[in-house]
């Protein structure tokens, strides 16, 4: 959604935009469905749609567009044999999940295969007669079919959930959840009425909202502090290791990056060595991504008034939108402590747009991103490339392009001197970047070491289709004006920096398809679609209500839909592995949301040792059945029964529990007497485990090793170190417990 249409300066539906998408869509599905669903396939997919299809998507259109009335037309004609495709793909949703007879396949190909060739039928004007007198009354009501057929294929093929064989989850909702058709109803009035809502354009009026909105950012901080250790483990480990004498990027590394855990780091020198200290500080980051979130949104759009209220059901669909409504706090990775640094620079390109404020602070954004990760780099430079490059292109000049880019570039240089600088001064030793590009690659979906990573897109989750949409049309429109030299859609152009990050943080579904992944891009999508309904008000508002009166009941209910569904989940029970375990469900709880009851959950989870934890507390469900109190227990009583204590020998760490040496470690305030920073972190590079097995060289007599009985599932590079003594070494046994064994080389051989 856009401000303007191809023929109008009034706001409009980009027609022409989605009419192509529409094209493109069908072209990659298909041709998936026809020769088989494989990773390369995917991945050219994606970038087909999203990466390259907006600019030849705005290529085309810039064509098309030269005949405009012609185009439109067909334009309006595509969409709707768009929407008759939607309905058809959802008939046999229905009907399969009635008979369970697998009727998609042939579905997809049926009804794909006759959308493409009508679709190019319509551009080159030979449309059977019959077909086109149908479509010809339908022509001026395309928008509204398309978005009924839209919404009927989402309720269809959103199931949330897309292992299951059920296609849609829509009915049980229904049934099932009478919240949400009572919310659903509720709130569609309100949808239809945003119109007549009081307009906003700013200052000490729309101040009050504004902070009304950040302080529910506030309020949905976590203060159940639910941990996935394993995840959590690849930056407390690097950053104990840090502490506890390992070199930056020589020895310490994280395959998420340096800034992250070397942040960590720098408070623990405050605050308790602990995984709940990691906890808050990774929640504090995600406030600040809610915040920044709002406050882009703020600025981006006219109506503050009914934008802040859409933000506000955006934040609280963030933290519930995710599959079985899992709180993604529990794992560091997945919000602001990744996202943050892209998403204020989108803040960033929206209130610096000129000037050397703009380039100083690239230079400083870019800088931030090298220390951060190859990713945050990526993620950062690509929204602001894209608009420099459709500036260049605009512009004919390439002025924008170079200075953007030389920031960008020296920014980086400057951090890596100052990196370099530190680590010669400090320790007397140069950054190795091998291990870290080691442990990036690793980690790609579908490689061999890492399979559970990969995931192929499940043919009945159809909800990646309208969170493309708009991404796709932003992108084409913003294209097409830089071909035309002119930029007929200024919002489009506003939203180049967020529907470039969208599409960015979408590739992590297209690797691995969960609900929760697509998840991942919701606030940059969130900021497209709120800008695309901040021009929609004035399009209503500036036409009769009776003409668009379809449209605005379909929109209304979209918005409906979504708040009903959000707020269904957030009133659910409060559980910490739950998107709604906030301060603001526990203040709907007898145990309050007093400051003070707070700061005292804060506090409690600081200072939670290892040591305390149990298998019976909600939050520890993770581990729950593999006995961690009890070995953490063994390791803590034979390590302290060691008279090493300076660094101890522990391969503890197994397949199922990956992070138990790190958890030890914040018990005993040592570390592995090997550079370790996190065994299965390090398992993904070789020369991590080289560094390793080397360290242990020369064998000595008299070393003691604390280690898992059962030595086949211990992680790789525990396994490998362990093979490497009983290969040079006569290891005895001291001692022995239930889970461990306390051995002692002697007689080695080097």
């Amino acid at each position: 959604m856009t401000s303007v249409t191809d023929e109008a300066p009034r706001p409009a539906w980009p027609l022409s935009a989605a009419a192509l998408f529409a094209i493109f869509a069908a072209t990659v599905v298909l041709g998936v469905n026809l020769f088989g669903q494989t990773e390369s396939r995917e991945f050219w997919g994606y970038l087909l749609l999203l990466v390259l299809g907006p600019f030849a998507g705005g290529l085309l259109s810039a064509l098309l567009g030269r005949n405009a009335a012609a185009w439109q037309a067909a334009a309006r004609r595509i969409l709707l044999l768009a929407a008759a495709t939607l309905l058809l793909l959802g008939l046999a949703a229905l009907l399969r999940q009635v008979s369970g007879v697998p009727l998609l396949p042939v579905a997809v190909a049926l009804s794909l295969g006759s959308f493409l060739l009508l679709s190019l039928a319509v551009l080159a004007d030979r449309l059977p007669a019959g077909l086109e007198r149908r479509l010809e009354p339908l022509a001026p009501h395309a928008v509204p079919l398309l978005l009924a057929a839209l919404m009927a294929f989402c309720a269809l093929y959103t199931p949330l959930y897309p292992g299951k064989v059920e296609v849609s989850a829509f009915f049980a909702w229904i049934v099932g959840d009478p919240l949400f058709p009572i919310l659903l109803l509720a709130a569609w009035p309100v949808g239809y009425l945003l119109p007549r809502l009081p307009k906003l354009r700013g200052g000490p009026l729309a101040w009050l909202p504004l902070a009304l909105v950040l302080c529910l950012a506030l309020l949905l901080y976590d203060d159940g502090h639910f941990i996935e250790y394993a995840h959590y483990a690849a930056y407390v480990g690097p950053a104990l290791h840090a502490l506890h004498g390992g070199v930056p990027m020589v020895e310490v590394y994280s395959q998420y990056g340096f800034l992250p855990w070397a942040v960590l780091s720098l408070v623990y020198h405050w605050l308790p060595e602990t995984f709940g200290t990691a906890a808050v500080v990774v929640r504090l980051f995600t406030l600040a991504w809610f915040a920044v979130f709002v406050l882009t949104a703020y600025r981006l759009v006219e109506d503050k008034a009914v934008g802040l209220l859409l933000a506000a059901v955006g934040l609280i669909w963030a933290v519930t939108f995710h599959g079985n409504l899992f709180n993604l706090n529990a794992l560091p990775s997945t919000e602001g402590y990744r996202y943050l640094l892209p998403q204020f620079a989108i803040l960033f390109l929206a209130v610096a747009r000129r000037g050397r404020e703009r380039t100083l602070g690239l230079a400083l954004l870019a800088g931030i991103a090298s220390l951060t990760s190859i990713e945050a780099v990526v993620m950062t430079a690509g929204p602001v490339g894209a608009l420099a490059f459709l500036t260049a292109v605009r512009d004919r000049s390439l002025r924008a392009l170079l200075r953007d880019g030389l920031a960008g570039l020296a920014g980086i240089a400057a951090a890596q001197a100052l990196l370099t600088l530190m680590l010669l001064v400090f320790y007397g030793r140069l950054p190795d970047y091998a291990p870290y590009l080691e442990l990036t690659g690793t980690f790609e979906p579908g490689s061999a070491a890492t399979a559970a990573w990969a995931r192929p897109m499940p043919s009945a989750f159809g909800l990646w289709v309208p969170f493309s949409v708009p991404l796709f049309a932003v992108l084409a429109l913003a294209f097409r004006d830089a071909l035309a030299g002119r930029p007929d859609h200024p919002r489009a152009w506003l939203l180049v920096p967020a529907a470039v990050l969208a599409v960015g943080e979408a590739s992590y579904y297209v690797g691995r398809s969960f609900t929760t992944t697509l998840g991942l891009a919701l606030l940059p999508f969130l900021l497209v679609v709120l800008v695309g309904i901040d021009a929609l008000l004035q399009r209503w508002r500036s036409r009769p209500a009776r003409e668009l009166r379809w449209e605005r009941l379909l929109v209304g209910l979209a918005i409906a839909a979504v708040f009903a569904f959000s707020l269904e989940r957030f009133a659910r029970p409060y559980n910490p592995g739950k998107g709604n375990a906030t301060i603001l469900r526990h203040c709907f709880t007898e145990a309050g949301c007093a400051p003070a009851t707070v700061l005292g959950r804060i506090d409690r989870a600081i200072n939670e040792q290892a040591i305390e934890l149990r298998e019976d507390d909600p939050k520890n469900y993770v581990f729950a059945g593999q006995d961690l109190p009890e070995r953490l227990s063994e390791i803590l009583t034979l390590a302290h029964e060691d008279g090493e204590s300076e660094r101890t020998g522990l391969l503890v760490d197994t397949t199922h529990l990956p992070y138990l040496g790190v958890l030890a470690f914040t018990e005993l305030g040592t570390w592995y007497r090997w550079p370790i920073s996190s065994s299965d972190n390090d398992s993904g590079s070789s020369s991590l485990i080289r560094l390793i097995l080397g360290s242990a060289l020369p064998a000595r007599d008299g070393e003691q090793l604390i280690v898992e009985k059962e030595h086949d599932i211990l992680s790789l590079a525990e396994r490998e170190l362990f093979a490497q003594y009983q290969a040079r070494c006569t290891l005895e046994t001291v001692q022995q417990t239930r889970f461990y064994e306390v051995l002692r080389t002697r007689d080695c051989k080097n």
